[in-house]
């Protein structure tokens, strides 16, 4: 499979006052294995290309467990609700946990439920999808990612924010956005783990210092010194997972959602700067980027206060922390 690696940098961005083109790409510096990283093929990395080196780790991720596989599939067709149910009786862990779920107290009703059938019912497929996706793969982003300045469990506790914030969306948009956005936006900055596994600490920290002496997006600098990001490196782990295409474009475009005319692309680029803005806020930071009106209007979102569905997603945050482990 030939990566699209197809985000490039702006043609108006100012030029760094530095170079990095005498850069060793990329010295591989993989975690040894007693990391709680995904992988140690660090020998192997020292001797590929960038896109090459990615593509050798994504093959190495453990595939997603059938369940969850099988979910994706009947999400990806028109299904019935029963089809669902009978895929998550085959696992009893996620069996378990969305019957917890739909009788916790964010269900919001009085009504206690004691079969699965009844519980996607209450919770729908999007949530539901998530859930699973929160089984298999919570533990390996909980990680730490020093290479991101990213705590363990941090990446992690941004992921679900932003998927409980797409959430919001599928209910709140006016103009359709299908429940496949949730499982987009858990994982829209998966890639970063990647990345992150296959760049030298030289190359982050140019990647950082683009940030800093360029006025760069961390997006933007990626782009510019590694020539690739976070976001199109996403885009490979999602195929090689088998998701659908158009879950694997909406991590692609997250940052750019300009470059792909799609509403669930646009969702998830609204719920990462919601779990963004979040995050800023708990940490005194300066707030981030606000939505464009473009994405508004394609969202159909007139008259968006983005500041109150920032604390709506706090609010739904708090209820659904438990259930993501974050």
């Amino acid at each position: 499979m030939t990566a699209p690696f197809l985000i490039t940098t702006p043609t108006d961005l100012q030029p760094m006052p530095f170079t990095h083109t005498s850069m060793e790409k990329p010295h591989g510096e993989v975690p040894g294995p007693d990391s709680d990283n995904v992988l140690d093929l660090s020998e192997e990395l020292n001797t590929l290309t960038k896109s090459d080196a990615v593509m050798k780790l994504a093959a190495h991720l453990e595939p997603l467990p059938a369940t969850v596989s099988r979910l994706m599939a009947l999400n990806a067709n028109a299904c019935d609700l029963a089809d669902v149910a009978g895929a998550i009786r085959m696992d009893p862990v996620l069996t378990l946990k969305i019957l917890r779920t739909a009788n916790s107290a964010f269900s919001a009703s009085s009504l206690t439920v004691s079969t699965v059938d009844e519980a996607v019912m209450r919770l729908g497929l999007g949530l539901i999808i998530s859930m699973a996706l929160a089984v298999s793969v919570g533990k390996t982003m909980s990680t730490v990612v020093p290479a991101y300045g990213l705590a363990a469990g941090q990446l992690w506790r941004h992921s679900a924010t932003a998927a409980i914030a797409a959430e919001i969306l599928v209910r709140l948009a006016p103009h359709t956005v299908p429940p496949a956005t949730v499982t987009a936006a858990l994982l829209h900055d998966v890639g970063k783990l990647i990345l992150a596994q296959s760049t030298s600490a030289d190359e982050m920290a140019f990647v950082h210092r683009a940030r800093q002496e360029a006025g760069l997006s961390l997006f933007e600098a990626e782009t510019e010194v590694l020539e690739m990001n976070h976001a199109e490196v996403g885009y490979i782990i999602a195929q090689h997972w088998n998701l659908p295409e158009r879950i694997c474009r909406a991590i692609m475009y997250h940052h750019d959602p300009g470059q792909w005319d799609d509403r669930m692309g646009d969702a998830v680029h609204l719920a990462n700067l919601a779990a963004g803005a979040l995050e800023a806020a708990e940490n005194d930071a300066p707030p981030g980027d606000q939505p464009a009106p473009e994405v508004l209007d394609r969202l159909g979102l007139r008259d968006f206060d983005f500041e109150k569905f920032c604390a709506q997603c706090a609010r739904r945050f708090t209820q659904l922390r438990a259930l993501y482990g974050a």
